[in-house]
Order: C-alpha cells, then sequence, then structure tokens
C-alpha cells in the first residue's frame, strides 16, 4: 500500500509538471520546483512558471495619437463618369471587293 500511494504521487507529479509551449514556441516546464519552509520543516512544492504576456511585456503609454481614420463615400454614392464619346456618322458610300491573281498565283482580295 505504501509503494501504490508513491507511485500515485510520482505519475501526478508528472502529469502536474508537463511542458507548454510559449508565444515565442519553444517549450518551459508548466510547472517548476519550489522549497517553502513550514515552520522548521522545509517543502518542495511546485509553482506555475508561466507568466502572462502583461507580466512580461507591461503597457506602456501611446508618444503618438492613433491615426485618423479617412472617411470614404459608399460605392453607390459614387457615380460613374458619363460617357461623352459620339459613334461615328454611318458611311454613305460602298465598299467594293474582288480576288486578283497574282503572277506567282497567289490569290488576294482587292477592295476599294
Amino acid at each position: 500500500m505504501r509503494h501504490t500511494a508513491t507511485l500515485f504521487a510520482t505519475f501526478l507529479a508528472f502529469g502536474l509538471a508537463g511542458c507548454v509551449r510559449t508565444p515565442d514556441g519553444s517549450l518551459e516546464p508548466r510547472y517548476v520546483p519550489e522549497v517553502k519552509s513550514v515552520g522548521k520543516v522545509p517543502v518542495v512544492a511546485l509553482k506555475p512558471n508561466r507568466q502572462e504576456p502583461e507580466q512580461i511585456f507591461p503597457r506602456r503609454p501611446a508618444s503618438a495619437p492613433p491615426p485618423q481614420l479617412v472617411e470614404v463615400p459608399d460605392a453607390a454614392v459614387r457615380r460613374r463618369p458619363v460617357s461623352r464619346v459620339m459613334p461615328p456618322p454611318p458611311r454613305e458610300e460602298t465598299v467594293t471587293c474582288r480576288q486578283v491573281q497574282s503572277a506567282d498565283g497567289r490569290v488576294r482580295m482587292d477592295c476599294s
């Protein structure tokens, strides 16, 4: 019975003392041993090793005011520019094309 309690306490200590990944990607133990004294008797206890980001990097007052947001009108308010390009007037003359054979036997279209 005595060995069972020791074995159970050992497995419990290993489970509590697992590793944790920090924000920078490194591994650190979740709990570290700490020696406390209860009266005249020293006692080994596990204390959390994790620190909060606010403790590591305390907030500092801003040196400059935050940038102002620029207001942009909605897409529904913006209007597309009106096209002022006039279509060309229709042609009054007609085009006639005919096939012309050259001296080397090639045929081409001659339009006038």
